[in-house]
């Protein structure tokens, strides 16, 4: 029985690992900086994709922190490449499956893995509109 659960809890280190380094890895990885309702900064590492001339992230979970707190605050700055932005971000629920799809293609392998951890269809798209200095 140890050995069952020493096994069991290798297979779950594994698979974190995995799941961290694809995401961490898999891409390009931007940093978008939100404010919760106390005034306090939080930097979330997200995936970032081109759709035209928007930029889109993507919450694989409805009920994450980040997209909660952009939609009491939607000023947020992100940074990529090592230069900051000031956007307005906007989820927009009806844009999902072509996020994903483009997230898909820009991020292939690393996509599938994180998809072994995002529900289908579940996932939400955030627009970000630039802001003025």
């Amino acid at each position: 029985m140890r050995s069952l659960l020493v096994g069991l809890g290798l297979a779950v280190l594994v698979f974190g690992g995995v799941i961290y380094v694809a995401s961490e890895y898999g891409g390009e990885v931007v940093h978008l900086h939100t404010t919760d309702a106390d005034g306090e900064v939080h930097e979330t590492p997200l995936w970032i994709v081109e759709i035209g001339p928007d930029l889109w992230l993507r919450a694989g979970d409805p009920g994450s922190g980040w997209l909660q707190r952009l939609s009491e605050r939607p000023a947020v700055e992100l940074e990529r490449d090592g230069r900051m932005g000031r956007y307005e971000a906007f989820a927009v629920p009806h844009m999902g499956p072509e996020v994903d799809a483009k997230m898909a293609e820009k991020y292939g392998l690393a996509d599938r893995v994180i998809g072994m951890i995002r529900s289908e269809g579940e996932s939400i798209a955030v627009r970000l509109d630039p802001r003025g200095a």
